[in-house]
């Protein structure tokens, strides 16, 4: 095991690792040193070994002394986000300096993919090397984790939609989502929050629902079924069937203009 030490020769910043073999070309794995990297250009860094050590124990020990040594955690002179050793992990702290430092960076034309189109061999090459991919139960639970919270514009909830506009599923497919939806339980503040959501949508097929007051010439439109029967209180079949008292109810395909 080697602790070695680069060295951007614009700045004179470092950057303190470890690796297992002495390659002069590796210059360190870290989330600045790449980006220092990327910005300055390889050519622009040197490297030197520090020590050798016997074993990882030993590496991770000095390579904590090393980075303590040179104060390379500090940004005016390094690289180095941690204290060292493979035993790290990431504090909130470390996390929200990253976060911050790489936040509106590498989007739109700043992208490293940006104006890349990917061939059609391409994209199912990558389709084929994640079929039948199996995350373990944690592992999705962070994923999904991660995605809470996460607020779409409008343009890009407009592309969402456009991407799968006309797209037909195999057959294959619909078992697979019917099967992942099995045994799949909702709390009742979620069910209550898409009942509410889809309350005053109106689907593709949706009817419009006109209801009329015998008595008091009262009327009501509703964007469909579900929104009626909510009113008054009873099931959408009863809606549908013109089956409330005191009421004539009539459905329409679009609304009338007085709507």
């Amino acid at each position: 095991m080697y602790i070695y030490k680069t060295i951007n020769l614009t700045n004179n910043k470092i950057y303190i690792g470890q690796s297992k073999y002495n390659d002069p070309n590796y210059l360190g794995s870290g989330v600045f040193i790449k980006m220092a990297i990327e910005k300055y250009g390889k050519e622009n860094f040197s490297k030197e070994i520090l020590e050798k050590c016997p074993d990882q124990k030993s590496a991770n020990d000095r390579e904590k002394f090393w980075i303590k040594e040179t104060n390379s955690k500090d940004k005016r002179i390094g690289y180095n986000v941690a204290d060292g050793g493979y035993s790290f992990i990431m504090n909130d702290e470390i996390k929200l300096k990253i976060q911050n430092t790489l936040s509106g960076k590498y989007t739109g034309e700043n992208s490293f993919r940006y104006g890349i189109k990917l061939s059609e061999e391409h994209k199912k090459l990558l389709s084929k090397s994640n079929s039948g991919r199996k995350f373990s139960e944690e592992t999705r639970k962070n994923m999904s984790e991660s995605r809470m919270g996460i607020v779409y514009s409008l343009e890009t909830r407009k592309k969402m939609s456009e991407s799968h506009t006309g797209k037909i599923l195999t057959e294959e497919h619909k078992k697979k989502i019917s099967n992942s939806l099995v045994g799949r339980t909702y709390s009742e503040e979620l069910i209550k929050k898409l009942r509410n959501n889809n309350l005053d949508k109106n689907q593709k097929n949706s009817l419009y629902i006109s209801a009329k007051n015998l008595q008091t010439g009262e009327e009501f439109s509703f964007n469909n079924s579900c929104q009626a029967a909510r009113h008054f209180g009873c099931t959408r079949q009863r809606i549908k069937n013109n089956q409330i008292d005191g009421w004539i109810i009539e459905t329409f395909k679009e609304r009338t203009k007085n709507d």
